[in-house]
């Protein structure tokens, strides 16, 4: 669950009955649905994803990563209050755990270089208490540590076969929080990703997309997709949906242009 920056995990959801669970730290009652997940206090969904298999470690070597590093194109929404945004970027996940972000001027995908403008740095810690890894911010003008830092968020890593698909949970305050999907920065072509896809967007509405090549239909609106475009790995929309998209290990996810009035997040599951 979404806690305050540097706040201690250890809070376990309790069945109150069906699908619905409580916290018993907080007294929020989560409502699971069909790829969603209810917002405490709130009548609101999130997009959830569930992974059959996580990667795991409690190792801090220098290779402890290695089977589940990479570089990858990251979508996410975070909201601020009540009021969500969303941003693309790519980020790289080292052998050691530490992770470097980038973006272009306005938020957007930008291909990973170590020495982007726009940046952010951190690492990874397993936190056998809540079997995921905590998130921690490191100085970005420092160099790729693994001590110190501040404790910002949460991330799982999933494993699709062995393929990792990293996510990581927001929660800079009680009021910033999100979620950001990371899939592999590597170029698509078309006809690579056809196929149907079960979607989940902030609404909680659940909704049918199907890709065939340049063709894209999501929930019966239509767009014209290009591929690698702006950058490799990311998908472009354009005609009913004004959107990017980023494909991989099954996995889909789309977000409105950054700053763009409503925003739109969107998770995907290929059928």
């Amino acid at each position: 669950m979404l806690r305050a920056a540097g706040a201690a995990p250890g809070d376990t959801l309790q069945q109150v009955e069906g699908c619905t669970y409580s916290s018993p730290a907080t007294g929020a009652v989560f409502a699971f649905g069909s790829g969603a997940l209810g917002q405490p206090g709130g009548s609101g969904l999130t997009p959830l994803l569930a992974f059959q298999s996580t990667f795991t470690t409690t190792s801090t070597s220098n290779s402890a990563y290695s089977s589940v590093a990479g570089i990858f194109n990251l979508a996410a929404v975070q909201y601020t209050g009540s009021a969500p945004s969303t941003y693309g970027g790519s980020i790289r996940l080292r052998n050691a755990g530490t992770l470097q972000q980038c973006q272009d001027s306005a938020g957007g995908f930008i291909v990973y270089d170590a020495s982007c403008v726009n940046t952010a740095k951190g690492y990874i810690l397993f936190n056998t208490g809540h079997g995921g890894f905590d998130y921690f911010t490191t100085d970005p003008t420092g160099g790729a540590v693994t001590t110190g830092g501040t404790l910002t968020s949460s991330m799982v890593i999933g494993l699709v076969g062995k393929n990792p698909v990293p996510l990581q949970l927001l929660h800079a305050s009680a009021t910033s929080y999100g979620m950001a999907l990371f899939l592999p920065e590597t170029s698509l072509a078309s006809g690579s990703v056809d196929g149907s896809y079960a979607v989940t967007d902030l609404a909680g509405a659940g909704a049918g997309a199907t890709v065939s090549g340049a063709a894209f239909t999501d929930a019966g609106a239509s767009a014209t997709l290009s591929y690698d475009t702006p950058i490799i790995g990311v998908v472009q929309a354009s005609g009913a949906i004004n959107a990017d998209l980023v494909f991989g290990n099954g996995l889909a996810a789309l977000i409105s242009p950054p700053g763009s009035a409503g925003a739109v997040f969107q998770l995907g599951q290929q059928l």
